[in-house]
């Protein structure tokens, strides 16, 4: 069975599997994209994909009903999994899509955060880093 996406949630941004309740999340501060999928064959957990990348999501109508929710990274292309509201998701999509891109020009810019850096206005009690290599 393929990833059925449950849960398309805007504040913040992520997504929820039938089976991973969240399964992709869009840290609002930084842009940077947070896996973790779950157990199971060809999914991905613990992976962070940064703003600055230039990530982008994806909905491609399927052919029956619904739609498929993709992330382009680099020179990847991730399937995040299917949902029965094609027009839903591609809101989603072209919503979130809006936040990475100004979080990268932010970046680009030199006035955002970048990996590892922790904004002022969270206490340091709250703000979690992950890493991962490039």
């Amino acid at each position: 069975m393929g990833k059925q996406i449950s849960k398309l949630g805007v504040d913040p941004f992520h997504i929820g599997l039938d089976d991973q309740a969240c399964s992709v999340f869009v840290d609002p501060h930084t842009g940077d994209i947070l896996i973790d999928e779950g157990e199971g064959e060809g999914r991905l957990n613990g992976v962070v994909l940064y703003a600055d990348k230039e990530p982008r999501f994806y909905s491609i109508p399927l052919p029956e009903s619904g739609a498929q929710l993709l992330l382009s990274y680099r020179k990847h292309l991730l399937v995040l999994g299917s949902h029965a509201d094609a027009a839903d998701l591609r809101r989603w999509a072209q919503s979130a899509n809006d936040l990475l891109g100004s979080k990268c020009n932010l970046v680009a810019d030199g006035i955002g955060p970048t990996h590892g850096e922790q904004l002022d206005l969270l206490p340091a009690s709250s703000a979690t880093h992950a890493s991962a290599s490039s």
